[in-house]
């Protein structure tokens, strides 16, 4: 009996002359590129939007704002990021940290650093251009890898490659600047995937190596690329290829790579983000892994309901589970025999059903990590497998088949008619990533349990001057037991405290203290609300305490400063205004208080300098004409103070009546 071709229908006979012929008016050569053509054109157009949009608070300030490291780019920017004690948000991915540093030198390239824009590197449009650029390219390895998996059938190449670049879940891989790491590590995984196509298909050892070099850049760039071995397992079986010694030992370096950035990644992510043990039982981990798995399943065809944090299905998670997530267990168990069971035969079914489940598979919630049960980022290249399988039945309905013609533009007109439902969708999708609020506002409409959303959502309104809504946010996620973490009880506080609710403030300021006993930031917050109150001893209690605590010395010195001079401890006061000055030598505020405890103190001339230094940082301080006048009174320089007082007068500074009369009695 004959052997099959890999690169057939069902391994038979081939049909690439049945592409050539549908696209004759462009000839075999340029047919493929003319279709890559248009489907680059339309995912570009439809990710364009993208370009104008802003920085969002879901890991952003991690990776970027408020990331010093990202701000140079040379040997010791290098260093840093390849040293595994420095992993970001608990992810070891130097590439893609050095591709975020690289986009902060194009954005910043030629342009001034100024007091309005000290960091012009932090242009939201450079990052998403690259993340645009590195989806665009991933199309192309799509492209080109399915052409020559599917035996070089033009059209399953074309429809692969167009549900990878328009599908809506995809959206967040792309829009997301965060998830730089995953456009990063797919490129590199598909670029690795087609190197290892060429090997088997010619046997010529570069490929190997190129295969083996492009799989530890994907590795770098996000540590889920782990999969790799196990996938090209999985294309020697589907090319056919004899499995023998020799195909094992060469996969040994691939799995000598996926286990130790395997176990790298296990450590560091150990630190916060995989879930303790007990929360969860493996038969709970596996049942919420299958309804996962269906989610994702029913996403590919119609994605609804999109948010960037889907919760759990669940009110508690530890608590007993609805009947209908054993059903979706149960149905998982049943499609995985099916898939082996009835279609082991059809290599195409296998083979896309085993891309799928491998690539995804370190990420569906089995090992649990995070709050949420599912993401879209984590279909960005599993569905790869899903939309192989479909594309291969288009073309054989439509193109290969002699079906009649009623079924053929039946068929093609469902699928174009569901290819723009998808475009659509995109659209929306991209437009919802336009800030931090459209963003969080669709997680909420979409899943209301979803309370990390409030809490983003309630962070960006106070950034942005809306405390009443970020108020109202806050407020729901603290009816939620368990929800509110620190930082959240610290905004609260802020905002009570700004509206003079100062009793509010503390009882916020010590949950925050509560829930964060090592973090400097409540510490720090409750010490002003001490000295609010007058409750001085308190305050530099907490001070120190936040000092402790690693504060920056320049958020502490000038609060604790401050109360020292309320206190009326003014000497005690003096080392920390010149501590400040050290740290900030521009900070008028500093030298302004600076100067009240040397007058305090009757040190007139050190508070005339320091008033003298303020005047020349903020020209048109009236406080300070006037803190000099009455200086310059005590020293008996009364013609020094009348000038004084009049330069106040003129900046429309309220002189005291009082010490307006003396000074009018002074002759010129």
């Amino acid at each position: 009996m004959s052997k099959r071709n890999p690169n057939s229908n069902r391994t038979g006979k081939k049909s690439a002359p049945k592409d050539k012929q549908a696209l004759s008016f462009l000839g075999p050569n340029y047919a493929p590129w003319f279709l890559l053509s248009l489907t680059l054109i339309v995912t570009g157009w439809l990710y364009l939007p993208n370009w104008e949009h802003d920085f969002t608070n879901w890991d952003d300030p991690t990776y970027v704002t408020e990331n010093p490291a990202v701000q140079q780019l040379n040997a010791e920017t290098i260093s840093y990021f390849f040293d595994t004690d420095h992993p970001v948000s608990l992810n070891y991915h130097p590439l893609t940290m050095l591709s975020l540093a690289y986009d902060y030198q194009r954005a910043a390239d030629g342009k001034a650093i100024t007091a309005q824009n000290p960091f012009p590197g932090y242009d939201a449009r450079y990052y998403h251009q690259t993340n645009w650029l590195l989806h665009l390219l991933n199309v192309v390895l799509v492209f080109w890898l399915f052409y020559w998996v599917g035996g070089k059938r033009i059209y399953l190449a074309w429809f692969t490659a167009l549900l990878f670049g328009i599908h809506p879940m995809h959206v967040e891989s792309v829009a997301w600047i965060s998830e730089r790491k995953d456009v990063l590590y797919a490129f590199f995984y598909l670029a690795a995937l087609l190197s290892y196509f060429q090997f088997n298909r010619k046997g010529n050892w570069l490929w190997y190596f190129l295969t083996l070099i492009l799989f530890l850049l994907s590795l770098l760039s996000k540590a889920v690329a782990v999969s790799l071995p196990v996938v090209l397992l999985v294309f020697d079986w589907y090319q056919k290829r004899h499995f023998s010694w020799k195909a094992i030992v060469e996969k040994i370096p691939f799995l000598a790579l996926s286990v130790y950035f395997g176990l790298l990644a296990i450590d560091i992510q150990s630190e916060g983000a995989i879930a303790k043990e007990g929360v969860l039982s493996l038969f709970d981990r596996l049942t919420f892994a299958s309804y996962g798995y269906w989610m994702y399943f029913v996403k590919f065809f119609a994605p609804h309901q999109l948010a960037t944090f889907y919760p759990y299905p669940v009110p508690e998670l530890g608590g007993s589970l609805s009947w209908w997530l054993y059903a979706l267990f149960a149905l998982a168990i049943a499609s995985l025999v099916g898939v082996f069971w009835f279609m082991r035969k059809n290599r195409i079914w296998v083979f896309s059903f085993l891309f799928f489940i491998l690539t995804i598979a370190l990420v569906i919630q089995i090992l649990p990590v995070g709050k949420a049960v599912m993401a879209d980022r984590y279909a960005y290249l599993p569905y790869i497998g899903w939309s192989f399988l479909l594309s291969f039945y288009l073309n054989r309905w439509i193109v290969e088949s002699n079906r009649s013609r009623i079924f053929q533009s039946t068929l093609l007109a469902a699928g174009l008619l569901w290819t723009i439902y998808l475009g659509r969708t995109t659209t929306e999708q991209v437009a919802v990533w336009q800030n931090s609020e459209t963003l969080w506002t669709q997680t909420i409409e979409n899943h209301p349990r979803a309370w990390v959303a409030y809490k983003n959502r309630g962070n960006w309104y106070g950034q942005n001057g809306q405390p009443d809504k970020a108020m109202e946010d806050y407020q729901i996620l603290l009816q939620q037991p368990g929800e509110a973490d620190g930082q959240t009880w610290g905004n609260v506080g802020n905002i009570f405290r700004m509206r003079e609710q100062y009793d509010q403030a503390f009882d916020a300021y010590q949950k925050q203290v509560e829930l964060t006993p090592d973090d400097y930031k409540g510490f720090l917050s409750r010490g002003i609300v001490y000295s609010i109150q007058n409750q001085y001893d308190s305050a530099l209690v907490d001070y120190a305490r936040a000092l402790e605590k690693q504060a920056p010395p320049a958020k502490v010195l000038l609060n604790r400063a401050l109360s020292l001079v309320n206190a009326k401890r003014f000497e005690e006061a003096l080392p920390d205004f010149d501590q400040m000055i050290r740290l900030e030598p521009y900070n008028s505020d500093v030298y302004m208080n600076r100067g009240v405890a040397f007058f305090s103190l009757n040190r007139f001339e050190e508070a005339i300098q320091d008033f003298s230094r303020v005047l020349q940082l903020q020209p048109n301080q009236a406080s300070a004409y006037y803190n000099q006048a009455v200086c310059f009174y005590r020293l008996g320089d009364l013609s020094k103070a009348k000038e004084m007082s009049e330069k106040a007068r003129q900046l429309n500074y309220p002189i005291p009546d009082s010490f307006q009369k003396v000074i009018d009695q002074v002759d010129d």
